[in-house]
């Protein structure tokens, strides 16, 4: 009676597994409907966390990674600064005019005003939550510790929903 039990119950994990690779093969995973906010041309889904971007200078120039990033609205975007400095980071628009950019606007010492982030030496410098949608373009200007600056940049973040 015992080995009849055992091979029930073996039996069952085996239909079970092989249920679960039929299931994945075989599954059609319809694409997410973007309605009105058509921001970028992909059948991914829209990622769920926060997002990171590595800055750091290499031959006095500013290298994001990755550049662009991409985030869901309601998440935080954390710049990693790699280097010592002082990093400053604005959003503007196609001009070049700084704007409140999307994230949410906590003045303090590291988000002075909306849309700017301040960060001096190695560390994280975290954006707040993204509170509006779209393509967003921010410079970065960076302050070496010998007082030159590096090359300025201008990499974009995109919220989706």
């Amino acid at each position: 009676m015992k080995a009849e039990t055992a091979t029930a119950i073996l039996a069952g994990i085996v239909i079970w597994i092989l249920g679960v690779v039929a299931g994945q093969y075989f599954s059609i995973v319809p694409k997410p409907d973007r309605g009105k906010y058509k921001m970028a041309p992909s059948d991914l889904p829209s990622p769920i966390c926060d997002a990171l971007v590595k800055l750091s200078v290499r031959d006095k120039k500013i290298v994001p990674d990755p550049d662009p990033v991409c985030l869901a609205e309601g998440r935080s975007l954390t710049w990693d600064i790699v280097n010592d400095g002082e990093v400053n980071i604005q959003f503007v628009d196609d001009n070049g005019t700084a704007i409140a950019g999307p994230f949410q606007f906590l003045n303090n010492i590291n988000n002075p005003a909306e849309g700017q982030y301040v960060h001096k030496g190695q560390g994280r410098l975290s954006s707040n939550k993204a509170l509006r949608r779209g393509r967003w373009k921010y410079t970065v200007k960076w302050k070496l510790t010998d007082g030159t600056y590096a090359d300025q940049l201008d990499p974009a973040v995109c919220v989706r929903d």
